[in-house]
């Protein structure tokens, strides 16, 4: 007779089966549980890493950005440089009036795409433009090809905006006038009355904000000044100090997002001078198309020719004025200004460009850095010194 074997998993009493099926469960939970922690060291590491490469993305995007900042710094200087040579008596007859047009040395980045430090015209200007030494020169075009990404930059003209931060040293009447002429034309007039809103009233809350006085002005349509802003949801009070931003125009009541999209583009609240002989003027050759048919809206009519080929011409670089002297003269014979009407207007313009809003933006991989400067360049002529520099910050704002 056969003998029947006995498995060995079948052997044993129930207790050491039962027991035997608790360690298979542990051993199966503990193997799950060393596969959950690798997978999750695995998956850690891996957003560490990328954390990492994030990291070293966006300090390169804002090397990057501040390398633009650099150059529209020297653009700049270049510039007020050039202004500062031709008009002295040095170039003899070839001597003219400083004069800034968007056609100037400081707009020049303006129409470029991005560049990166493999570009030949960022080459070119490292070598020909920054001098400094051959071997500083190599240094720096290896650095920015390492950055390995690009950057923008853009120069944009401030002293072609109306300047509200002159409300807040008694210098309200130049400014009302202009503000007023700006809200005056048809399209303008149109959008306030959409809005509700009156122009003069507006200009007085504005001006209410921001000069030194408690006192409201009657033309706001408040007795208190405060008592617009204790109205709000939270309550606030009026500031009775100069604007740091534009921004701050959005605490005005009736200056919402619609009002700042529309007009907040053609005013500035950079730099701001205490110097009470200090005349607000705008850039002539640089002011928007926009701006000079609300200042002429008689031009478009009775000079109607010379009036779109003017504004055609100064657009793409060609200066209205070449000096000073010729604004008074170029406001009638281009824009019929009217002796009566427009007597006081002439006061309103420069040919200078003091200030300008620089914006630079850095891209590496997915990783984006916008910096935001405002400079203001010293137009009285000689050469910078310690003490009075040829170009000084006076905003600085990193926007991401």
């Amino acid at each position: 007779m056969q003998k029947q074997i006995i498995p060995v998993d079948m052997q044993g009493s129930p207790e050491l089966r039962s027991q035997r099926g608790v360690a298979l469960m542990l051993a199966i939970m503990i193997i799950a549980m060393m596969v959950v922690f690798s997978v999750d060291m695995i998956v850690s590491s891996r957003v560490q890493i990328e954390k990492t490469n994030r990291v070293k993305e966006l300090f390169a995007a804002e090397y990057l950005a501040k390398s633009g900042q650099e150059i529209a710094q020297v653009l700049i200087g270049v510039d007020t440089l050039v202004d500062s040579v031709l008009s002295s008596d040095v170039v003899g007859p070839l001597k003219q009036d400083a004069k800034d047009t968007p056609g100037d040395i400081w707009a020049m980045f303006n129409i470029l795409p991005g560049l990166g430090g493999d570009d030949p015209i960022v080459e070119a200007f490292v070598t020909e433009e920054l001098g400094i030494s051959e071997v500083q020169q190599d240094d720096l075009i290896l650095q920015l090809r390492e950055l390995g990404g690009r950057f923008t930059v853009e120069v944009i003209d401030e002293s072609n905006k109306i300047n509200l931060n002159y409300l807040a040293k008694g210098r309200g009447l130049e400014v009302e006038k202009m503000f007023l002429a700006l809200m005056g034309c048809p399209a303008e007039a149109d959008f306030l009355e959409s809005k509700r809103l009156d122009a003069t009233e507006l200009f007085y809350l504005i001006k209410d904000y921001v000069d030194e006085d408690e006192v409201a002005e009657q033309k706001s349509g408040f007795n208190d000044e405060s008592l617009p802003y204790s109205k709000m949801t939270p309550p606030r009070t009026v500031k009775n100090a100069p604007f740091e931003s534009v921004d701050e125009l959005k605490m005005i009541p009736g200056w919402d997002e619609e009002m700042h999209a529309v007009f907040a583009p053609y005013f500035t609240v950079f730099p701001f001078k205490t110097d009470g002989q200090t005349k607000l003027e705008l850039n002539l050759n640089t002011l928007p198309k926009a701006v000079l048919r609300c200042f002429f809206p008689n031009g478009e009519i009775d000079c109607k020719d010379t009036y779109e080929e003017s504004l055609s011409q100064a657009q793409t670089g060609s200066a209205l004025a070449g000096s000073k002297s010729e604004i008074a003269e170029t406001l009638k014979s281009t824009f019929c200004a009217n002796e009566e009407e427009d007597k006081d207007k002439a006061q309103w313009f420069g040919v200078q460009s003091s200030t300008f809003r620089v914006r630079t933006s850095g891209f590496v991989g997915d990783s984006e850095k916008e910096l935001e400067v405002v400079y203001v360049r010293d137009t009285g002529g000689g050469a910078a010194t310690t003490s009075r520099p040829l170009i000084s910050s006076v905003y600085w704002k990193n926007h991401r």
